[in-house]
């Protein structure tokens, strides 16, 4: 590659980004007199290419070729080399080789990230002054950041890569989706015999799944790599599992009560104006995934690494094998050693070359 030609992405100009809705109350029937509205809606926002990623490039090599120039204290310099800073022109550059790291490079057909957001519900009044709302929400998420490793290990001996006559990565393209059920009751400030009152009620059942929840580091993941590169030959979902953010179940409770009590004299400025409130919220837990911390596979990556696994003596005929250490029903060991095979099937996922863990 030629370093010194301008290289340039392709424009994106086919960013089209509509949005719709409606809302209908019937007025008479089944839904009564305009006591239920149904609505819904869909959206497709784009999201920008953010000034970091072109910092990352700036940074790298071969723009920017360092060395290191190491301050000393002496008994006359007890702070340190003096005038520091005036040593950094004697810097000089390391020739680039075949291990030479790279940030990051943009593949020529970057395209702004969008997402596809649907929305459908229905809000029915109910006596007793309580409204319920229930509604479905959906999205897909396509074309967001992730890095591929394009020029991973090869020869774990020698260190050569895929390409030896340099070393690059690149951020390109992940899909995600979502899918939730909605659900709310409240009533809204009314009159009772022991106060004033007011309560909302909603629980959410949701479920997240990507292939990379975060570009610039995760939640649970330690790497925003693959764990095997798709260069290699692997499908481009090998990571695709629940989000590091997904939670199944979220449930909010809400109240306000003003306690009925005197208005006037003493007992007015004791016991009136009481107000008690709370909000009280429930919800399980984040999925998580078991890391190596060692390049278990020898491509020059070590972070996204993950332990084979195995499922031993399975309750039932129901136990998932490759579900993960959220299951009760199975027992998982780390079972293989190290794997000299860097050309893997092309499966999602296997025993040697695991997914991220799904719940």
């Amino acid at each position: 590659m030629n370093f010194a030609t301008p290289h340039k992405v392709d424009a994106d100009n086919n960013n089209f980004a509509p949005t719709v809705g409606f809302a209908w109350s019937p007025s008479n029937g089944l839904f009564g007199e305009h006591k239920t509205v149904i609505r819904g809606g869909f959206q497709t926002t784009y999201d920008s290419q953010f000034n970091n990623l072109l910092s990352n490039i700036a940074g790298s090599t071969p723009n920017a070729i360092g060395g290191t120039i190491t301050s000393s204290v002496t008994t006359a310099a007890t702070r340190g080399t003096p005038n520091f800073s005036g040593l950094f022109p004697s810097i000089q550059p390391t020739p680039l080789t075949k291990a030479t790291a790279q940030s990051n490079l943009f593949p020529k057909k970057l395209v702004n990230p969008y997402t596809d957001r649907w929305s459908l519900g229905v809000q029915r009044e109910l006596p007793a002054g309580l409204i319920l709302d229930v509604s479905y929400v959906g999205s897909i998420s396509k074309k967001q950041y992730r890095t591929i490793d394009v020029n991973p290990v090869v020869n774990a001996a020698t260190g050569d890569r895929l390409h030896p006559e340099l070393q690059i990565t690149a951020p390109t393209s992940a899909n995600g989706n979502y899918n939730g059920l909605q659900t709310e009751v409240r009533r809204n400030f009314s009159s009772t015999p022991l106060g004033n009152f007011l309560l909302s009620a909603n629980y959410t059942y949701g479920h997240s799944l990507d292939e990379i929840s975060d570009v610039f580091n995760q939640l649970s993941n330690a790497s925003s790599f693959q764990s095997v590169s798709e260069v290699l030959g692997v499908s481009p979902r090998i990571d695709y599992a629940d989000s590091d953010f997904d939670f199944r179940h979220s449930s909010v409770i809400s109240w306000v009560w003003d306690l009925r009590g005197p208005k006037t004299g003493v007992l007015g400025q004791i016991l009136g104006g009481w107000t008690l409130a709370g909000i009280e919220r429930f919800e399980s837990g984040f999925p998580y995934t078991v890391h190596n911390g060692t390049d278990r596979n020898k491509d020059g990556q070590a972070a996204p690494d993950r332990p084979a696994r195995a499922v031993a003596r399975p309750v039932d005929a129901r136990a998932d094998p490759d579900r993960g250490p959220r299951d009760r029903d199975a027992d998982r060991r780390v079972h293989e050693p190290f794997r000299e095979d860097l050309r893997p099937s092309p499966r999602r996922a296997d025993a040697a070359h695991p997914g991220r863990e799904r719940g």
